[in-house]
């Protein structure tokens, strides 16, 4: 159970140093909900989960070119909303 347990100091070094923008992030989140079901959820897959495409297009009920065709399309309907 313990056996990838790090102390605290081992992590201290690895912190990142990309600060993250909390106005812009709350933006994206705001018109990423507002997309279409299937390009939301493709959305997510691809920038939050990032699991095994499979079990994506599985999930969706679409291919592996279905999948990649709903992230491309949400992306440019961001793009088209200005975020």
């Amino acid at each position: 159970m313990f056996r990838l347990y790090r102390a605290d100091e081992h992590w201290e070094g690895n912190n990142s140093s990309v600060s993250v923008d909390s106005i812009d992030a709350s933006k994206i989140a705001k018109a990423v909900v507002a997309l279409p079901l299937q390009n939301r959820l493709a959305i997510n897959w691809c920038y939050v989960v990032s699991s095994n495409p499979k079990k994506a297009c599985k999930s969706l009920g679409v291919n592996m070119s279905g999948l990649f065709k709903s992230i491309v399309d949400g992306r440019q309907m961001l793009v088209n909303r200005g975020v």
